[in-house]
């Protein structure tokens, strides 16, 4: 993600959907049918960092990694 005025669980949850979305479409160009994560949790591994804007409030900047089954 960029730097976003969010929780650190949200960037983080942001930040695993989109690496879910890029394995998923990985998965379709391989020739697969993605199997995504089933139901609302999100599934992956995040790393953060944060800064704080001249008036102290903080902001996230998330890294996601996640990948789905692929059916062949």
């Amino acid at each position: 993600t960029g730097w976003v005025y969010e929780s650190k669980w949200q960037c983080c949850r942001a930040a695993i959907s989109i690496a879910s979305q890029y394995s998923e479409q990985a998965c379709t160009i391989a020739g697969g049918r993605p199997d995504p994560f089933a139901g609302q949790a999100q599934r992956g591994d995040c790393s953060s960092q944060w800064t704080q804007d001249a008036d102290g409030n903080l902001l996230y900047r998330c890294s996601g990694q996640a990948a789905v089954w692929c059916d062949q």
